[in-house]
């Protein structure tokens, strides 16, 4: 691996330059993906590119998110090295959609160059995750060029539309591959062990008022005011119930956007109609269904039920976990402690599509990602050195996992 450090920085700024913008209901991932099963073909791996609609039974499946979205020409894709008996087998999984741009945020590194800095590679998606992705798949390289073989089968995933509440191409992968005995995820932990993660959902307030000017004693309600006062009552509501941004593996909740008034008008010129604050929550491993119910009681102490509306933008996405003493963690810790990391286990500070793993199929789940920042805003990046021991923590994991010899 790090005679490798070289390709695997070049890999990395490759898929970068190559983008793959998740823009709901559409994506454009395709051309990345192609470009990752067409590499492990040539490495003599088997590679599966599939459809995921053509999935049976996916859309009757109880974990199916009605989202909108359209797949066409969206393709997952899953690399096999195959075992060579009966052992058990491990996956290697992530996604390779990324955010969109964000057109008010300045770039200091452009977004899709992946410039390197002698420490860290920037870019959309360097650290959210095509770094993780890369560091598989250099794990998967480092096993075939060294001959080493493996009793279980390896397999490595890329799948699509994983952001902005997306986990059906996840789903996909477990009902057409539901044997696989173990995964790892590389979302970006920063080299710490994750044995769960935490739940999400997204919410819309709005609320109408009376628009207009008092040019001649006309009453006018102004719902920005009213929504303002909602939204600090929001958060008292999360502030009491233990809500708190300053935790790195605690529950949060964050405004997304806020709108009021005609997008056309270049400045006010009139009360507006309506006003509308979209935020998302992420909370607890644990369900928490009736949220929805919690926050409309709080609401209603002191605003009337009839003057908002309070909605989910997308079905709730929800947390999972394994037992922290799971043989998986057992093993990925022991190849955590043979490059000196950090083998402690924590729960990852964010949501993901863990749960079509942990809930939804016979697939144990652990979440080990590279060390980076500024996800989903200007400047991502991911740390080289990070992607280095990620790979030989995979690689090792695999080989005793999967009992190579």
């Amino acid at each position: 691996m790090d005679s490798h450090r070289g390709a695997l920085i070049s890999m990395v700024q490759e898929f970068i330059q190559l983008s793959s913008i998740n823009s709901p209901p559409t994506g454009g991932e395709k051309t990345a993906q192609n470009v990752l099963g067409h590499w492990f073909r040539q490495l003599g791996l088997t590679v599966d590119e599939y459809d995921i609609n053509l999935v049976p039974g996916i859309r009757e499946h109880p974990a199916w998110r009605e989202l909108g979205r359209d797949y066409d020409n969206r393709p997952n894709v899953m690399a096999c090295l195959q075992g060579g008996g009966a052992g058990p087998s491990l996956l290697f999984t992530g996604h390779i959609d990324t955010v969109g741009l964000c057109e008010d945020e300045l770039w200091q590194h452009r977004p899709f160059a992946g410039d390197f800095d002698g420490e860290s590679i920037f870019g959309l998606g360097a650290f959210d995750m095509k770094g993780g992705l890369v560091a598989g798949m250099m794990a998967i390289r480092c096993l075939v060029e060294l001959g080493v073989r493996l009793t279980g089968s390896l397999y490595f995933e890329s799948v699509v539309d994983e952001e902005y509440g997306g986990a059906n191409a996840t789903l996909a992968g477990r009902l057409r591959y539901p044997h696989i005995d173990g995964a790892i995820l590389m979302e970006p932990t920063n080299l710490r062990i994750a044995n769960g993660h935490l739940n999400t959902s997204v919410w819309n307030l709005a609320v109408r008022g009376h628009a207009g000017r008092s040019f001649s004693g006309e009453l006018t309600i102004n719902p920005a005011k009213t929504l303002i006062n909602m939204v600090q009552w929001l958060g008292e509501f999360f502030t009491s119930r233990g809500y708190d941004e300053s935790k790195p593996a605690g529950s949060a909740w964050e405004i997304d956007r806020i709108h009021a008034g005609p997008s056309v008008e270049f400045m006010g010129t009139r009360v507006p109609p309506s006003a509308s604050v979209t935020f998302w929550v992420e909370g607890q491993v644990e369900d928490n269904p009736d949220i929805l119910g919690q926050m409309a009681d709080h609401l209603n102490r002191r605003y009337d039920p009839g003057t908002y509306e309070l909605v989910p933008v997308i079905p709730p996405l929800w947390g999972s976990q394994i037992a922290s003493d799971h043989p998986l963690v057992a093993v990925v810790q022991q190849s955590m402690r043979l490059w000196d990391g950090d083998d402690t286990v924590i729960t990852a500070p964010f949501a993901c599509d863990g749960a079509m793993f942990n809930r939804h199929s016979q697939t144990p789940l652990v979440i080990l990602g590279p060390q980076g920042g500024n996800a989903h805003s200007a400047d991502e990046f991911v740390q080289v050195e990070s992607l280095v021991t990620l790979s030989k923590v995979l690689a090792c994991t695999a080989v005793e996992w999967c009992k190579g010899f």
